[in-house]
C-alpha cells in the first residue's frame, strides 16, 4: 500500500500457485505467474496535502543504502502507529491507525463542514457491490478488499452518540449518507479495509 497525494494504492499479489509449487504440492512449470493487481482510491476533488502529524514512534528504526546515490540514502527511519493527513478536503482530516493487516482510517470533520465533499472513487476493479450488511466488496484477479460499513459518531458531553450511516455506491464513486446530527460538533467517519488476498504465510520467503 502506498499513501500518494489524493490517493491510496493497493498492490495486490496472489503468491498461492508459487506457494503450492513451493510445498511440493503441484508439479513446477516453466509459465506458473503469481497473480498481481493494482486498485486506485481516489479522494476525488481533495486538497494537497501539506501536513502530516505522526504519533506512536517506533524504538526501532530503518536504514535503507539503495543505489550508488549517497544522496538518495536514509537512515535513522522511525514507524509510526498512526499519522493525520491534515485538511484532506476542506476543513476534514483523514486519520491512518496501524492495525495489524488492516487499514483502520477516519474522516475527523471539523464543525459546521459538510462531509458531503468526500468522494472516493475506486479504480482498476473487476466489480463493486455493496452487500446485504452495508460492506463494500472490492473484487479484484488477485484478492478482493472489503470495506466495512462506516461507524459514525459524535463525543457530545463525554458520551459516544452514534450517528445513522451507510455506503452510496454510484458506479465506481463511494459517498457516505448520515442521518440526522449535531452540525456544531465534530464528526468522525470510520471505516475499517479488510483485505482477503492470497499471500500465504509469513514464513514464505520466496
Amino acid at each position: 500500500m502506498w499513501i500518494q497525494q489524493n490517493k491510496f494504492v493497493f498492490h495486490l499479489q496472489d503468491f498461492s500457485e508459487t506457494q503450492s509449487a513451493h510445498l511440493g504440492k503441484e508439479s513446477t512449470s516453466l509459465s506458473r505467474q503469481n497473480k498481481q493487481h493494482v486498485i486506485h482510491f481516489n479522494f476525488l476533488n481533495s486538497n494537497e496535502v501539506h501536513i502530516a502529524d505522526k504519533k506512536g514512534k517506533s524504538t526501532v528504526y530503518y536504514n535503507y543504502f539503495l543505489g550508488n546515490d549517497p544522496s538518495k540514502w536514509a537512515s535513522d527511519v522511525h514507524s509510526y502507529s498512526e499519522a493525520v493527513l491534515g485538511n484532506l478536503y476542506d476543513g476534514i482530516d483523514l486519520k491512518l491507525i496501524e492495525q495489524e493487516l488492516n487499514l483502520k482510517y477516519e474522516f475527523i470533520v471539523q464543525p459546521n463542514i459538510d462531509p458531503a465533499q468526500i468522494k472516493l472513487q475506486v479504480a482498476g476493479a473487476s466489480n463493486l457491490f455493496i452487500d446485504p450488511k452495508g460492506n463494500l466488496n472490492v473484487i479484484t484477479p488477485a484478492g478482493n478488499i472489503l470495506e466495512e460499513k462506516p461507524y459514525v459518531y459524535q463525543i457530545i458531553n463525554g458520551k459516544i452518540i452514534e450517528v445513522s450511516s451507510k455506503f452510496v455506491l454510484d458506479n465506481d464513486v463511494l459517498t457516505f449518507e448520515l442521518g440526522q446530527y449535531d452540525r456544531s460538533t465534530q464528526l468522525i467517519i470510520d471505516p475499517t479495509l479488510i483485505f482477503a488476498t492470497y499471500s500465504g504465510a509469513v514464513s514464505d520467503n520466496f
